[in-house]
């Protein structure tokens, strides 16, 4: 990492207060089902932080990867509060709307309660089956006694389905008591849950304060090693731009000599069309020439294909090349994490350092803290453009087309320059601070010769 002059400080913290609102204006709300997966997964980031935390405080001396992985974990838990709050907001729609169909359904019951007691009122006043029969037999003809026992038959159904109905009605209005009541507990629950990460969140801030307090007391040292680490950032970035400018300037000379192959294939292609072609009977003519070659002949039609303008790269000079930039870009968001355990301690861009605040960092990828011993994989399938050391500890650089990705901080690498190698492959181990017990990875992913965040590129863990 690398720091900024104080010259760019505040439009850089502008900029950072500014573009995560624009952002959030634009993204839409997530359904239920998004919601509760987004749940899930927080709650097991916060897990993983929580046993790295532990892994690291194991050593008594407080460091610079203990504040950010608590730091992490902090705005992990934040992101759940607010995943809480949304869903409390779900539940309670859900409460204002069964409110709404309770009230409807109570309303539906009594207008038909009402209409059933008239008509049971009705019923008992004409029960005598003399009125029956008299209804029935006083009529002027016989199909009109016919459409009277037809109405008196439709009328006793007519008084069924509304007892049938009101029977209907009281059991949709218990159930819907029911599920409010469920609902009203749950939001219960749920109010309980937010209120108790709320209080770990002020826990972590007072755990946080503590231990800021406890590394400024050791500015000096800090400092130290803030310069430590961009010397080793320096070294490291000087690296990989003279790695990535040999795979340049290699393909412009495969390039160039290709051109030059074409070219005088080209040449020779002509000189010979010059020259008249030896015959046994130059005077005599074939008997039946082919109509497919006479000059007559029209060729078929070629169909149009329409395909997108891509920029020429010299780094994609190769058809294999260009079909793995293709692959590589096809694979955003989906790229398989290069430690199979890490939480994210350090982010692409430009940040405030968490203790000296006058200190800007600047992050060409992303540090993953994981466990001790950890193997790194290769992202994605590519051939390794170079292995070198950096003060004591392996780089890998691996080249994907136009794009590559370096993977720093290695105990050692078991790949070398020039081998092929296919996604999910073993390339080397993490190296761990003897001092501290820290198991860093610098993982970083260029697009040519311009550092890109790689967050983008790697699926959700």
């Amino acid at each position: 990492m690398r720091l900024l002059p104080s010259i760019y400080r505040l439009p850089v913290l502008l900029l950072c207060c500014v573009l995560p609102c624009l952002t959030r204006a634009q993204q839409p709300s997530p359904s239920r089902t998004e919601l509760e997966q987004q749940r899930e997964q927080l709650q097991k980031d916060i897990q993983r932080a929580t046993q790295d935390l532990n892994q690291v405080q194991k050593n008594r001396q407080r460091t610079m990867t203990q504040l950010r992985i608590l730091d992490n974990k902090m705005r992990l838990r934040q992101k759940l509060v607010a995943n809480i709050n949304q869903e409390i907001n779900f539940i309670n729609g859900d409460i204002n709307k069964a409110n709404h169909d309770i009230a409807s359904l109570q309303k539906d019951l009594d207008t038909l309660r009402a209409q059933y007691g008239r008509l049971v009122v009705y019923a008992f006043k004409n029960r005598s089956a003399y009125d029956f029969l008299n209804f029935i037999l006083s009529a002027n003809s016989f199909n009109d006694a016919i459409k009277r026992f037809e109405y008196l038959k439709q009328y006793r159904a007519y008084r069924q389905n509304q007892a049938a109905s009101i029977i209907s009605t009281q059991s949709q209005l218990k159930e819907k008591i029911n599920n409010l009541d469920a609902m009203k507990d749950k939001r219960s629950k749920v109010l309980t849950s937010e209120e108790g990460q709320v209080q770990k969140i002020e826990n972590e801030k007072q755990e946080k304060n503590d231990m800021v307090k406890s590394l400024k007391g050791h500015e000096k040292e800090l400092m130290t090693s803030i310069k430590e680490k961009r010397i080793q950032s320096n070294q490291l970035s000087i690296k990989i731009a003279a790695v990535i400018r040999r795979e340049i300037e290699e393909a412009q000379r495969r390039a160039a000599e290709e051109a030059r192959k074409r070219a005088e294939a080209r040449a020779r292609a002509l000189a010979e069309a010059k020259e008249p072609a030896p015959s046994a009977n130059p005077a005599k003519e074939p008997a039946n020439p082919s109509p497919a070659f006479t000059p007559s002949s029209t060729p078929p039609p070629v169909a149009a294909i329409t395909t997108k303008a891509r920029p020429a790269n010299v780094l994609e000079s190769t058809p294999e090349a260009l079909a793995l930039s293709e692959s590589f870009e096809a694979n955003r968001g989906k790229l398989p994490w290069p430690v199979s355990k890490a939480i994210i301690i350090s982010t692409f861009g430009i940040h405030q350092n968490p203790v000296l605040e006058k200190i800007m960092e600047d992050n060409k990828g992303i540090t993953l803290e994981t466990e001790q011993g950890a193997a790194v994989h290769a992202v994605f399938t590519g051939e390794v453009a170079s292995v070198f050391p950096v003060s004591n500890r392996w780089t890998v650089v691996i080249r994907h087309g136009q794009y590559f990705t370096v993977y720093s901080n290695l105990k050692d690498a078991i790949v070398q320059t020039g081998q092929q190698v296919k996604t999910m492959q073993t390339i080397g181990t993490v190296y761990t601070n003897p001092t501290t017990g820290e198991s860093d990875l610098d993982f970083q992913v260029y697009k040519s010769q311009q550092p890109v965040n790689p967050q983008f590129w790697l699926r959700s863990m």
